[in-house]
């Protein structure tokens, strides 16, 4: 809408997706939420809680240490490794995050910078009968690990 593509070579439009992020709790996007982007061979649900602010995020990490049972727990059950597999959908620090361990069993877990996952989903899966129920399926898997990170943060 805002490409001005008049005297451009590359006609291709600005955005090819459609996305929507639903949390409660209105317009501002701070904490965890669920999202659906639609796109040609590329479309994927997801959520978690994605670059989150640094005071969040260090929060976020000393709740795994805290609770290191927990997190492992929630990030190997069985249903959620199914739908989102076992890595995070954000970038990590090349060095160990400020204030922590470098010798931390989890050290891997804690070089997130954010805490979001995805899952693909297949153009045919798009317009199947069984779409909406298997993406609430998925978002309900997904659920404790939002929970856990919420508490972690502080806004629950």
């Amino acid at each position: 809408m805002y490409k001005d593509v008049r005297f451009s070579k590359d006609k291709s439009p600005y955005k090819t997706h459609f996305g929507i992020f639903i949390r409660g709790g209105g317009k501002k996007i701070e904490g965890t939420g669920y999202y659906l982007h639609i796109e040609p061979n590329g479309s994927l649900i997801g959520g978690g809680c994605y670059q989150p602010d640094p005071k969040s995020l260090y929060k976020i990490r000393e709740r795994m240490i805290a609770d290191s049972k927990k997190i492992q727990q929630l990030l190997n059950e069985r249903k959620f490794v199914q739908d989102f597999g076992k890595e995070f959908y954000a970038e990590k620090l090349k060095t160990v995050p400020k204030g922590f361990a470098k010798d931390h069993p989890m050290i891997e877990l804690l070089k997130y910078k954010g805490f979001a996952v995805a899952k693909k989903i297949k153009n045919t899966d798009l317009t199947s009968n069984d779409f909406a129920k298997e993406t609430v399926k998925s978002f309900r898997n997904l659920y404790p690990l939002n929970q856990f990170l919420e508490e972690a943060m502080g806004k629950k």
